[in-house]
Formats: structure tokens, sequence, C-alpha cells
């Protein structure tokens, strides 16, 4: 339910909570939050979704590698990096030549783990 709070800083605590738990039950929410105006709690939903990999959740990382925010974009990009799903290969090339150059280094980061 926190992650409904009209509070932007709650929601993002709620998200960073279930990012921790490592049990299939965080997916959906984390997936809602993965699409929430708040750019903290996309970027706290992408951690949480680093390693509960799924073709579902890959689906959803790819949409987001676009996110308006960098720090949402870095952050999803390392989680398709740690999925091993070949599916994630083409948003990380792509953030490859993103425009902001910590992106552009998690990018390369990823790539290094698809590849393992």
């Amino acid at each position: 339910r926190a992650l409904e709070d009209p509070d932007a800083d709650v929601r993002e605590k709620a998200a960073l909570g279930l990012a921790f738990r490592s049990d299939s039950t965080v997916v959906d929410p984390l997936l809602a939050a993965l699409r929430d105006e708040s750019a903290q709690v996309r970027e706290k939903a992408a951690m949480g979704l680093s390693f509960p990999t799924s073709p579902r959740v890959v689906n959803a990382l790819i949409k987001a590698a676009a996110d308006p925010d960098s720090q949402v974009r870095e952050k999803v990009i390392l989680a398709l990096g740690f999925s091993g799903d070949a599916r994630a290969t083409a948003a990380i090339v792509e953030a490859t030549k993103d425009p902001d150059p910590q992106v552009r280094e998690k990018a390369v980061t990823a790539l290094t783990m698809l590849a393992r």
C-alpha cells in the first residue's frame, strides 16, 4: 500500500524496502513502481528488479531503458546486465550511446555481465 502513497518519499522508501527482498512477491509491486511519476521511485524499483529475472521483468526493463531520468536508466541497464537474457542486448548496446557518461559506463559493465 505504501507504493500508492501520495508522498513520493514514502513510495521511494517502500520501493527500496521491496528491492532488498528476494522473494517473488515483490515483482508485481516493483514492476508497477517502475512506472511511478517519481524518478527516485523508478530508480529503486529498477534496483529491486535486478535479480528476480523473468521474461516479464526483462520486457519491463527494456521499456524502462528509455526513461527520461539518467539515474533510472543506469539502474535499468545494470539490471538488464544481471538478467542474462539475450533480449537485453539491444537496449544495453543502445545505452552505450546515451548522452550521460554514467549510463554509458554502466552499459559497458552490463554488456560484460550479460556475456558471462
